[in-house]
Formats: structure tokens, C-alpha cells, sequence
């Protein structure tokens, strides 16, 4: 940083002021005899302040180089005060030359970017030469109001002359009325080195084209313009100061021309406008793509401002509330929401700490005043202290449709489950029904048949019992629901012949016919059927009960 550097100087102070102790050995006979320590650490003080104020001013942003009066005026006041105690001009020139010299080798040896060191000595060259000026031009006027009237030609002596044009590294020339050239100093000799110098028009030797006329409406007086120019093969640009000569004599005639070389502060500044350019494209580029993403994003994105008041908006919102994005922008919240959405939003925003980020579900209205469920994600912003609050709504019409449709199916599969339940149970009591069932059967109609089949030695009854076992048999596969005749086995012989006779359809006088036996012992045998048969108390004919019974 810039700030670093000064801070560097300051700190560096005792150095300096060896340095320019040293320089004053070299130059004794235009040394400062009166001067302090104090004194000269103060004036260092000020010039290092008078210079990284500027410099912080700049920083990379650029601009003038130029000191005003106001930011010189502490520096000039103390050199004022060195005259007053006997110095002339020249010596304070040499000292300010001395002090710029003193903190040049100094900054080149700081640990700073060769880019900040150049411009801090760029601005160092500027206020002393500035400073160097003023002095001589102070010193002149004063001069003048105590010798009265000049001639209209420079009166300075030769020595003194020399002196001064030696202390500044400035490009100086002095022209006459025409703009001749009459005298330079030493650094222009250097500059333009095997040139002829003297009578020479100025605007060829500065290479500005046009008469003194057109150069002084181009660079007025009084004024700072850059000038470029080539100087021994090398493009540098100076500011370039045109003043009266009779501003400063006022009897004398001609111009005092004074570039001073901001070379370096204008490849400084190139160079910052080069980045300026390249950030403002690369920031254009930016705000087209984000402008890109933004419009194009599938969703609906609302900025309101404190007022909720839509102050930005994309596409999709306008598409999703119908409206048009110029109607859109400009309006307020609350015409695309009900009043619930409205008063949780309000809450919501007023609540809202920068940067918390916040969803919340609300219905918001078509233009045609349709409402649909939607999703909003909410977050804060401060900017320009400005509080904005950035919305991301989604229609989640389908959202809501699919939950519904889940809810239904989960509640069918629920009622699905509870009947599929119920099923297993009924088959589970059906299955324990049947095996119960089938056991009961197996004990009281086939077990009993197999028993009477073991014990009977008759072969006749022996096939018919066989014949009823495979009847029975058969049952349980064809017709569960039908009872097995396993109480006909109950019967005796006697008895099984009687139902054999009924079921055939014979009368009790045939039955006792072919039988021989009396009436009163065939009805006695009915009665002990009917009640071996369960038929006892029941109003069903023997005959039906037997004519689907295998005998």
C-alpha cells in the first residue's frame, strides 16, 4: 500500500537527514549556515506529509499531480522563515534541491513496488519544484518593489542566474515577445544536446505546431497542459506552464515556459485506465451473463424494497402472475397475494436478519385473480444502506397435486392393508374351521366305518360298509359343506335295511312285508332312526332326509 511507504519515509528520517548532511559536504559554499537540526527534520516532516497526502489521495486511482497553493502553503511559510534569517534565495533553492536528492536515494532503498516508488518520486519532483518556484518567484517580486522600475530584459547576475537554473530539474526556457528563445538552463542543453537553443522559435524546439498565437490558445497561461514531445528518441510528456514574464517583472516582455517530466505519472495512470477498461469490460461481460442467468432461471425472482415494492424482477415471474415485467416492476407485493401471504411476509421480511435465508408457503394470485400454492424462498441484503429483500417463488401447483394424489394412495393402501388383514384372518379362521372340520368327520364318520368294516364278518354288510367308506371318501373332496353320513353308522343292520326300504320309497306295510316283522316294530325302529339321525323334534321327512344319503 501507498500509506506503507509514507509510514517507511517517516520512520526513515534519521537516515535521511545523514544522507542529507552528506550532501551538504559537497556543496559547502551553498550550504545553510543558520539551520537547526530541528529545523531541517521539521521541514523534512512537512515535505514528507505535503507529499503522502497526495499519495494517498492517488493511490491506484490516478489522477492530478499538481500541488495548490493551500497543500504547499506550511512548506513555503517555513522556507519564508529560513530568509528571514539571512538566507538568500539561492541557498533555499539548493536546500530544497538537497532535500529532494536526500529522499530519492532513501526511497529507492525502501522495500515498496518499483510502480509506487516511481510515482512517489514523481510527486517528490513536483512539489519541490513547485516549492523552488515560488521561492524565486517571491524573491523576484521582492526584488523588484525594492529596486523599483526593471528594464524589459531579465536583470539577474550572471552567477546568481546560473545558480538558480542549476537547482531545478525542470525544462526552463525564456522567450521573447515572439516566442524566441533567449535563455534555457542547463537540463534543456542536456535534453536536446547538439540543437541550436538560442533564437530558435519555442514551438519547434517543444515540436507544437502553429504560430506563438495558436500555441497560447492551444496552452493558455497560467495554466497546467500535458504536453508530449520526443526528447532524444524517447516519447515523454511534461506539464507544460506558460506564464508572463510581466506577471513576474512588470516591465518586462516575453514568456517563461516550465515542463516539469510526469512521464512516469501518465504511464501510471495509462496503466490505470488500461485496468479501469478492462474491469469496466470485464464487468459488463459479468452483468450480461448474470442478466442472462437471471432472466433465464426457471424460476420467479422478485426484488422489493423496504416498501415491498417490486423494484426488480425475471421473466418467469412475469409469466408466472401474467403480468407484464414493466407492469410488474413497480408494483406492490401485495397485489400477487392473498392476505394471509401478504401479512406472513411482512412478518417474515421485518424479522429477517441479513444474510438468514427463509421459506415460506403462501397463495399467490394470477392477474385474473386465480390463486395457486407457491414456495418462497426469502433473504436479506443491505446495499447503499438500503435494505432489499431478494424473493425465489415457485409455482408449486403439481407439488401439491402429487401430495394429494400420495396422500389418497397412501390412505388406499392403508384400507387395502386393513382388508387384506381382515382376508388373511377370515382364511386363517376358515383354515381352523375346516381342519377341525375334517377331523371331526375323520372320527365320526370314517374312523366309525372302518371299525364296523374290521368287525363285520358278513361279507355282504362288509361291501356295503366299504361302499359307504368310499361314498364318504368322497365327499370330502367334492363337498365340504355337505355332512358326512357317519350317523348312519350309528345304525344297526335291522335299521339300515328300514332306511335302505324308505329311501326306495316303501310304504311301513310293504317294509313289514318283506321284512316279517309287525308294524309297531318297524315304526319302533323308525323312532330310534329319527333319533340315532338327529331328526328327533325336527319337521323333516325320513325319506328326504335319506335320498341324498348313500346306503
Amino acid at each position: 500500500m501507498l500509506a506503507d511507504l509514507v509510514k517507511q519515509l517517516e520512520d526513515g528520517l534519521p537516515e535521511v537527514l545523514k544522507i542529507w548532511v552528506r550532501q551538504y559536504l559537497h556543496t559547502s559554499h551553498l550550504a545553510l549556515q543558520d539551520i537547526s537540526r530541528h529545523e531541517a527534520n521539521a521541514l523534512f516532516l512537512q515535505l514528507i506529509k505535503v507529499v503522502g497526502t497526495k499519495l494517498c489521495t492517488l493511490d491506484e486511482r490516478g489522477g492530478a499531480t499538481r500541488f495548490s497553493e493551500a497543500e504547499t502553503s506550511a512548506l513555503v511559510k517555513s522556507l519564508t522563515d529560513i530568509t528571514a534569517k539571512g538566507a538568500d534565495v539561492v541557498q533555499v533553492v539548493h536546500c530544497i534541491k538537497m532535500m529532494r536528492v536526500a529522499l530519492e536515494q532513501y526511497t529507492r532503498g525502501v522495500a515498496a513496488s518499483e510502480n509506487h516508488k516511481s510515482l512517489m518520486l514523481n510527486l517528490l519532483h513536483c512539489v519541490t519544484d513547485c516549492l523552488e518556484i515560488t521561492m524565486i518567484t517571491r524573491w523576484q517580486a521582492a526584488k523588484n518593489r525594492d529596486e523599483g522600475a526593471i528594464e524589459p530584459q531579465i536583470v539577474i547576475g550572471p552567477s546568481t542566474y546560473k545558480c538558480i537554473f542549476e537547482s531545478t530539474s525542470n525544462l526552463v526556457l525564456i522567450t521573447d515577445e515572439a516566442g524566441l528563445i533567449l535563455e534555457v538552463n542547463p537540463i534543456v542543453h542536456i535534453a536536446f544536446s547538439g540543437e541550436r537553443l538560442a533564437g530558435r522559435f519555442c514551438g519547434e524546439l517543444l515540436q507544437i505546431e502553429g504560430e506563438l498565437e495558436s500555441i497560447l490558445s492551444m496552452y493558455p497561461p497560467d495554466t497546467n497542459n500535458e504536453l508530449t514531445i520526443e526528447v532524444a528518441g524517447i516519447r515523454k510528456t511534461y506539464n507544460l506552464q506558460i506564464r508572463l514574464l510581466s506577471r513576474l517583472y512588470p516591465l518586462a516582455r516575453g514568456f517563461l515556459f516550465i515542463l516539469n517530466d510526469i512521464t512516469c505519472a501518465v504511464d501510471h495512470r495509462q496503466l490505470l485506465e488500461q485496468r479501469v477498461k478492462e474491469r469496466t469490460r470485464a464487468l459488463a461481460k459479468s452483468e450480461k451473463l448474470l442478466d442472462s442467468i437471471f432472466q433465464s432461471v426457471g424460476k420467479g425472482i422478485l426484488l422489493l424494497d423496504s416498501e415491498l415494492e417490486v423494484v426488480q424482477a425475471n421473466r418467469m415471474a412475469s409469466e408466472m402472475y401474467g403480468v407484464p415485467l414493466e407492469v410488474l416492476i413497480g408494483s406492490y407485493y401485495q397485489s400477487f397475494t392473498d392476505e394471509q401471504g401478504f401479512l406472513v411476509m411482512s412478518k417474515t421480511c421485518r424479522e429477517l436478519e441479513e444474510g438468514e435465508v427463509l421459506r415460506v408457503e403462501s397463495q399467490s394470485l394470477y392477474v385474473d385473480g386465480r390463486k395457486f400454492p407457491a414456495l418462497i424462498t426469502v433473504t436479506s441484503m443491505t446495499l447503499d444502506n438500503r435494505t432489499f429483500w431478494p424473493l425465489i417463488v415457485s409455482d408449486i401447483t403439481q407439488q401439491k397435486k402429487l401430495e394429494t394424489r400420495i396422500v389418497e394412495q397412501k390412505q388406499h393402501a392403508e384400507e387395502m392393508n386393513l382388508t387384506l388383514r381382515n382376508v388373511l384372518k377370515s382364511i386363517e379362521k376358515e383354515k381352523k374351521e375346516f381342519e377341525e372340520n375334517l377331523s371331526l368327520r375323520i372320527r365320526n364318520s370314517l374312523l366309525p366305518t372302518l371299525s364296523r368294516i374290521r368287525n363285520e364278518r358278513d361279507d355282504e354288510w362288509r361291501s356295503g360298509y366299504l361302499s359307504m367308506l368310499e361314498e364318504q371318501m368322497i365327499s370330502l373332496t367334492e363337498d365340504f359343506s355337505q355332512a358326512l353320513d357317519g350317523d348312519l353308522l350309528r345304525l344297526s343292520k335291522t335299521e339300515l335295511r328300514i332306511c335302505r326300504f324308505v329311501k326306495a320309497g316303501l310304504t311301513g306295510k310293504e317294509i313289514c312285508d318283506t321284512l316279517n316283522l309287525s308294524f309297531e316294530t318297524i315304526q319302533t325302529h323308525r323312532k330310534n332312526i329319527r333319533k340315532k339321525l338327529g331328526l328327533r323334534g325336527k319337521e323333516i321327512n325320513l325319506h328326504t332326509f335319506l335320498a341324498d344319503r348313500g346306503l
